[in-house]
């Protein structure tokens, strides 16, 4: 993927999406905006999985951060790699 790649060059690379899906699995910093004002700014892992401040901009939680909570696991993955570590962490528990 293009991201992918200006990544590994080291660019920085600005994307404007309501994907949290795919912001989840490619950038590790998101801004969260709703009516032209910040609500957060921070670690992907942190923005992407405060349900309160996604709501307020209209956007859903990304579909593992869902899943694991229907699950009612203790963490919350934001990739699909992420979620099958966490889930096979969680069993051996």
């Amino acid at each position: 993927m293009i991201i992918d790649e200006l990544k590994t060059q080291l660019l920085t690379v600005i994307t404007i999406s309501h994907d949290v899906d795919f912001c989840a699995e490619h950038f590790p910093r998101a801004v969260l905006m709703a009516q032209a004002q910040v609500l957060a700014d921070g670690p992907a892992a942190e923005v992407l999985t405060d349900g309160p401040s996604l709501a307020h901009a209209a956007v859903e939680l990304p579909q593992m951060v869902r899943l694991a909570t229907e699950l009612g696991m203790a963490t919350r993955p934001l990739t699909v790699d992420a979620f099958v570590d966490a889930f096979a962490d969680e069993r051996e528990v």
